[in-house]
């Protein structure tokens, strides 16, 4: 797939005045995808999967205001639930009719009637722009063609925060963009033909993702082995672009509550979801494989005590209650773990040798003993919720219980979840700090 989901969606029963806006997007500069609605074919839900706009017909069937709006609201609440994609949004729905007064009554609507499983199809607002102010609502052709470019500009950009987020991604594109050329600049004039400019690429490409990983080890993920070369590069083009001044101007009202004297009030479930999405990669939306750096697996030995007392010295129930402080009554309700670390180095260019683990435990909130502060070896994460997950939990890596393994049989392990660089690399630096620390010999006068 090299095709980047539409960002602005007009869906309009009339041919003409679906024209009329598409038309619009254009002379602004964007592009939109209109979809002219008919009852027979339902829209394809792959035109969603990146909509932040979505401007809709109040009236998609008959055409006709009616004493009751609620079948209208009705079918507009089942295109969304059967459109917006989960990993979607956020997106604004600006309601595009000639009967702009129901706007409210459609947000409450939807507030009450959409599928409460379905969060991700709750619109941030819903707004509304007059048909009858911008073309003659009979044969399509605009009235006001200033007035309806100002109109739809100025109904995307009323919610500062969209607003912001979809110039980020803007921002994100062009950086990537300017990765893209920085890399063509580095191919010859005189290879820029039709018969070297492939092979130069190619060779181009080649040379990074050796030097990014290593000959050999290219084969087993070659993007992402050329990842790991430009990545550095993007991110550094994405944070250091020059910023124009009404870019500003738009974050400095996307962000605010900064300068509250009282701060929002954050609670436990979303400080936990919060660390979720900085700090961990979720298995269901990113290839995670068992054997990838700061993957978090399944302890293999859940139904054998005495293989885990042979390799660790210790039973589980004694690591737990003497190492990890658990309250004896809770330990059921933690999960052993193993997590992937190692040098940077060793595991980009997946050098020969075992595969080094240590040691985790997921831990509820409020499992420990009080007053028991656990061992200096243990390093312990920010509160996490995990997916699907009731209670906060804390992931406790025990840095004295390492486990080594060779690769092909770390396959078989089960991954759940891998530990985001910026944490992995706190931990490994924990690790090494720790089995590093010095100690001095000294005799105490009494």
């Amino acid at each position: 797939m090299i095709f980047i989901a539409p960002r602005y969606i007009v869906i309009d029963d009339k041919e003409d005045h679906l024209r009329a806006i598409m038309n619009t997007f254009q002379q602004l500069g964007t592009s939109c995808v209109g979809l002219h609605y008919n009852q027979e074919n339902d829209p394809d839900a792959n035109l969603f999967r990146g909509v932040r706009c979505l401007f809709i017909d109040l009236h998609l069937i008959d055409g006709q205001v009616s004493t009751d709006e609620k079948r209208h609201f009705a079918l507009i609440a089942n295109i969304l639930e059967e459109n917006i994609h989960e990993n979607g949004g956020p997106f604004i729905l600006i309601i595009w009719t000639e009967h702009p007064q129901h706007a409210n009554d459609l947000h409450k609507y939807l507030d009450d009637n959409l599928d409460k499983k379905k969060p991700y199809t709750h619109p941030l607002t819903v707004l509304s722009l007059d048909k009858t102010s911008f073309i003659d609502v009979d044969n399509g052709i605009p009235t006001n063609t200033e007035a309806l470019k100002n109109a739809v500009n100025e109904a995307i950009t009323t919610n500062p925060q969209l607003a912001a987020l979809v110039n980020w991604e803007l921002d994100v594109l062009k950086a990537a963009g300017d990765t893209l050329v920085s890399l063509m600049s580095l191919i010859p004039l005189e290879n820029k033909n039709s018969t070297s400019f492939s092979p130069s690429i190619d060779g181009l490409l080649s040379k990074l993702a050796r030097e990014a990983v290593g000959p050999t080890n290219i084969k087993a993920d070659s993007r992402a082995a050329l990842n790991r070369a430009l990545a550095p590069i993007l991110n550094d083009r994405i944070i250091n672009q020059p910023v124009e001044k009404s870019v500003r101007e738009l974050w400095e009202k996307a962000i605010t509550k900064h300068s509250d004297s009282t701060p929002p009030t954050v609670n436990l479930h979303n400080a936990a979801q919060i660390n979720r999405m900085l700090h961990i990669a979720n298995k269901d939306f990113e290839a995670i494989l068992p054997t990838d750096w700061g993957a978090v697996v399944e302890c293999p030995f859940k139904d054998n005590d005495v293989d885990f007392q042979n390799i660790f010295g210790i039973t589980k129930n004694n690591l737990f209650e003497s190492e990890f402080k658990i309250k004896s009554e809770l330990i059921k309700e933690c999960k052993l773990k193993l997590v992937r670390i190692g040098a940077a180095c060793d595991y980009a260019q997946n050098n020969t040798g075992p595969i080094s683990y240590l040691l985790a435990a997921e831990i509820p909130e409020n499992s420990t003993k009080k007053g028991k502060n656990t061992s200096p070896a243990i390093w312990k994460s920010p509160l996490l919720l995990l997916e699907d997950a009731q209670v906060p939990m804390y992931l406790y890596v025990h840095q004295r219980f390492p486990y080594t393994v060779l690769e092909n049989n770390a396959s078989n392990f089960t991954p759940t979840y891998r530990i985001r660089e910026q944490m992995l690399m706190n931990l490994i630096s924990s690790t090494s700090n720790y089995a590093s620390r010095p100690g001095m010999l000294s005799i105490q006068i009494n």
